[in-house]
């Protein structure tokens, strides 16, 4: 092209490429932030559809219907509006290059024809020239192409790598592996705040669990039990002070090896959606341990299920009652003879008498080993019966320790463990005349 007329050689250049270019950068970022919008549009009507779905029994119950259906909509019009701005804008965008390129053509055209009427040019020059130019033309329009679809890419991936650069805070492979582990833990003045959050849930805690007793960790709602227990399993990391097992901070600890060394049954168990073996010996590979789920209690009822411990549970465990889920979480935690066990109210939903089962095999396992295994406890509980069988108590309150003793000792302290566990039995036995 620039060999048949260098002058409109220089013309196409000048018309089409800088245009292009800086259409194709405005194009690519315009429809990328709509990208992104539509992303976080659809994003939002999924999550709405799953947690409905998933919680269609609360959402009939409540007479919810309406009110979700009408809150879908809203978030698919959201989603729909984006898209037809992004259609218009698409549009918009590509009659904007048509137009650059007609432009740049006619323009062409002209000058080529001046040049011929003034034999600059020949004929045939124009012709030939004004096929290199389509060739060019059509070549500019895929690199236009090319550029606006990484520069709508980028907003799209940015996300993705920026997951991708992160570092764990919490790294794996890191750190010492003990030959022996007793169990024994201590936690030194910790506070912790969750991020995002002003007040903080744990405020200058301090306890000591000796290798093979039990603590009960008892409080109002919101006093930081579930975040004590999370910070004992290094889920988190401390603010301040110090977690230690067996007088050893758990962050100079292989987090594989030490969280193999705890078994931890959550306030609310989920299941994955396999079979009860699989969900007994997840993360412990091999055949189901009969006395784990014995001292479980869940032999009873696994053995009434059709399949027994091939029986799918469900995803989360949908198939099973509270109750048969829980003792499925307490096997799974029995399963890999832990040194530590951390309990987050793990017995709210078994009956009395299985709740007693349960709580003579973790008093075995603390006295005298079970099955060849012994371990230390800590107990989150609201119920007496399992404040009683521990061997020390924490009361916390507002993230704060406020007593620390004996069951027997708190018992008759006049504090809140007193006042809230045995205070409405006291003022019954004195109202009749009873001595207390």
């Amino acid at each position: 092209m620039l060999l048949t007329e260098w002058r409109l050689a220089l013309l196409a250049l000048v018309l089409r490429a800088p245009l292009l270019a800086r259409l194709a950068v405005v194009a690519g970022r315009v429809v990328g932030l709509y990208g992104v919008a539509q992303q976080r549009a659809l994003n939002a009507a999924n999550a709405l559809a799953a947690e409905a779905l998933a919680q269609a029994q609360t959402v009939v119950a409540h007479a919810a219907v309406r009110s979700v259906l009408d809150e879908y909509d809203g978030r698919v019009r959201e989603y729909m509006r984006v898209i037809q701005c992004t259609l218009v804008s698409e549009t918009a965008l590509r009659f904007t290059r048509l137009a650059i390129d007609s432009l740049a053509t006619w323009l062409m055209l002209a000058a080529g024809l001046h040049a011929v009427l003034h034999h600059r040019l020949t004929l045939g020059a124009l012709t030939a020239f004004y096929t290199y130019s389509d060739v060019f033309a059509r070549g500019c329009t895929s690199a236009q192409e090319v550029v606006s679809t990484l520069c709508t890419m980028r907003p799209a991936c940015a996300r993705y790598f920026e997951l991708l650069d992160r570092s764990p805070a919490m790294a794996w492979g890191v750190g010492a592996t003990p030959d022996r582990c007793e169990g024994a833990l201590e936690v030194r003045n910790v506070s912790f705040a969750y991020a995002g959050r002003r007040e903080g849930a744990l405020h200058g805690v301090s306890f000591r669990v000796p290798a093979g007793t039990s603590l009960a960790i008892v409080g109002p709602s919101g006093a930081g039990k579930s975040s004590l227990l999370k910070l004992l399993l290094r889920l988190y990391d401390p603010d301040e002070g110090q977690v230690l097992l067996d007088g050893v901070d758990l962050r100079c600890l292989e987090l594989g090896w030490m969280r193999s060394r705890f078994g931890y049954v959550p306030q609310q168990p989920l299941l994955f959606d396999a079979t009860i073996a699989e969900n007994v010996c997840f993360g412990e590979p091999g055949t189901v341990d009969e006395e784990s789920v014995a001292a479980a209690c869940a032999a009873a009822f696994v053995a009434r299920l059709p399949d027994g411990v091939r029986t799918r549970v469900g995803e989360g465990g949908k198939h099973l009652s509270g109750g048969q889920r829980q003792r499925i979480a307490i096997a799974r935690a029995l399963v890999r003879r832990p040194r530590v066990l951390l309990w987050d109210e793990a017995t709210s939903s078994l009956d009395g008498e299985s709740e007693r089962a349960v709580q003579a095999t973790m008093q075995a396992a603390l006295r005298d080993g079970h099955a060849g295994w012994r371990c230390s406890a800590v107990v989150v509980a609201h119920r007496l019966s399992s404040v009683l069988c521990a061997d020390m108590v924490l009361v916390l309150r507002e993230g704060r320790v406020e007593e620390f003793g004996s069951p027997s000792e708190l018992s008759h302290a006049g504090g809140w463990f007193e006042q809230n566990f045995f205070g409405a039995s006291r003022d019954h036995q004195g109202a009749t005349g009873q001595e207390v």
